[in-house]
């Protein structure tokens, strides 16, 4: 079931959670700047509509800054997602091989090489994507209700 997934794929992410929860922490503020940027591009153009060419400058200058901000935290939050899947798939990797050297010949008589390299490399990679790909989901419908917000 679902739950089981979820909270096996959240069992091994245990060892690595202060990785898990600043790269969180930097998809929150990756999703509030991205909420508040729309707002800063309306008062750069407001500003530019009224004349005030100082005002815009800073408006220009903020803009810039949070284009920059947001590139930043999005890299590091996708440095620290990317830390954890790589951790947690050589810890299953290694315990997959320690399994597979348990195993007798006779399993090996049965499975070719690539058949086993496979079965080792395929679902790790699916199995990590799906619990991060819900984080990411979380945190779009957070944006989009915050999208929702500044349009009221």
């Amino acid at each position: 079931s679902y739950y089981e997934y979820f909270s096996t794929l959240l069992r091994y992410h245990l060892p690595y959670l202060h990785f898990l929860f600043v790269g969180v922490a930097f998809m929150a503020m990756h999703t509030l700047i991205g909420i508040v940027m729309p707002r800063q591009k309306g008062q750069l153009l407001d500003v530019l509509i009224a004349g005030d060419l100082d005002g815009f400058y800073a408006a220009v200058k903020l803009q810039l800054f949070c284009t920059v901000l947001n590139g930043v935290v999005n890299s590091i939050s996708q440095q620290c997602m990317n830390r954890v899947s790589q951790q947690i798939t050589c810890d299953l990797q290694k315990r997959m091989f320690s399994n597979l050297m348990a195993q007798d010949m006779v399993f090996f008589d049965d499975h070719t090489t690539a058949e086993i390299s496979e079965r080792m490399n395929w679902g790790l990679g699916e199995m990590l994507a799906a619990f991060q790909g819900t984080i990411r989901l979380f945190f779009l419908v957070i944006k989009s209700v915050g999208a929702m917000y500044m349009c009221l």
